[in-house]
């Protein structure tokens, strides 16, 4: 004989759809961390930096006083950094910046104007081993 496995009450199928449409929405991490190596191929220009402590913030991004270390990629001649910025919000993908447990930071982005590199995250990264990050100015 073939006993039929467990089935699901009628009540509950009609419950689950009206639950679905009634639960409150959330929106998920975009921040999605990369492998090193695509972050700098991807990059106009990758930096290690030393982190001097916190810089003047603007309305939309945190700023952080740094001295370079050393230039990995960037166009020649590569102007002065003296300032990184990340958004102000950890939600915008933004870094918190841990003093001083984290005093270096290798950062990569974009360069959308000469002589102007404007980046968007920043990752830490306590000592060099070719891994992410973002930001400058």
């Amino acid at each position: 004989p073939v006993f039929p496995g467990p089935t699901m009450a009628p009540s509950v199928l009609l419950a689950l759809p009206v639950l679905l449409a009634l639960s409150t929405p959330c929106s998920a991490c975009q921040c999605k961390l990369q492998h090193p190596q695509t972050y700098f191929c991807m990059s106009d220009i990758v930096l290690l930096v030393e982190i001097l402590g916190p810089g003047e913030n603007t309305a939309l991004k945190r700023s952080f006083k740094v001295n370079t270390i050393r230039i990995l990629r960037g166009p020649n001649p590569f102007p002065l950094i003296s300032n990184i910025y990340t958004p102000l919000r950890s939600d915008d993908c933004g870094y918190q910046g841990t003093f001083p447990e984290q005093s270096q930071l290798l950062v990569a982005g974009e360069h959308p104007i000469p002589m102007d590199p404007l980046m968007t995250t920043v990752f830490p990264q306590p000592q060099f081993h070719g891994g992410p990050g973002t930001s400058s100015s």
